[in-house]
């Protein structure tokens, strides 16, 4: 890499931007290690602090103290998950700012996230997307986080050794309205309808239920997504699901355009 860089600056005269080579090569020799990292963190560390969380409510003296401190408890506990996830992030190589970015390598992206939260995901993947669908940075951003909401509900409440299938297509005239279709499998017959019944009341919560799941769902949030996709100004924007009883499947559907302006500060 350092040879074809320099062989890039000596051809242009000196007027090649070497910095995306610079960080593509620092990532390169760090990825690896921060990739062990990241999966000590959500393999051991995180389960650890969860027993230790639970040892602790364990020895105390009386059933009457357990009830005070169980929300407590409960509430540490998401709060250590998130924060763990949040952390993790900071491990994984970020996209390059660039014009425009690949739809299909977010998917790729977001599904090798999403398997490594947990040591017992043993989904197969499939994934139908043209190399061809590019987003701008607006659309690249909402697309991320609905991804990684909507392929974690996937994971997280779908077989564990199920099938995910994402196809992705582009519509319209100008092929400039994107739909993407995740569907995943689920193991009973009771998760199935528990399953239905969580989807429908988060998609169906008013905005102020919307903006208080911001800060209670953290980062896996349906509700938050909801709200988030309700914030993009086009009238091609949809997100909904389809419930499969037959096959005990959920459909999550998303339709997004292929260029958004800024419709949030990140982080917020």
């Amino acid at each position: 890499m350092i040879a074809r860089a320099r062989g890039r600056v000596l051809e242009s005269n000196g007027s090649y931007d070497i910095f995306p080579d610079i960080y593509s090569l620092c990532w390169d020799c760090l990825e690896s290690d921060l990739a062990q990292l990241r999966l000590y963190m959500l393999r051991e560390f995180a389960p650890a602090a969860s027993r230790k969380l639970f040892e602790l409510f364990e020895q105390l003296p009386s059933s009457d103290d357990k009830e005070i401190v169980y929300p407590f408890v409960h509430e540490c506990k998401q709060i250590i998950d998130a924060r763990i996830q949040e952390i993790c992030g900071w491990f994984i190589r970020p996209v390059f700012r660039r014009d425009r970015y690949s739809l299909r390598m977010l998917i790729s992206t977001t599904l090798s996230i999403v398997r490594e939260l947990d040591y017992e995901y043993k989904f197969t993947e499939e994934v139908i997307a043209s190399e061809d669908i590019s987003l701008n940075r607006g659309s690249f951003d909402v697309f991320g986080d609905a991804l990684f909401v909507l392929l974690g509900n996937a994971a997280r409440h779908g077989k564990r050794d199920g099938h995910i299938r994402v196809v992705t297509n582009a519509l319209g005239p100008k092929n400039n309205v994107v739909q993407l279709e995740i569907a995943s499998e689920v193991s009973t017959r009771e998760q199935f309808e528990a399953d239905v019944s969580r989807i429908n009341t988060a998609f169906k919560k008013d905005a102020q239920e919307i903006a208080q799941a911001a800060v209670q769902e953290g980062f896996s949030g349906l509700m938050k997504l909801a709200g988030l996709i309700r914030r993009v100004r086009s009238p091609v924007v949809a997100l909904w699901a389809d419930a499969d009883e037959e096959n005990l499947r959920i459909i999550f559907s998303l339709r997004l355009p292929s260029e958004i302006t800024v419709t949030r500060i990140r982080g917020q």
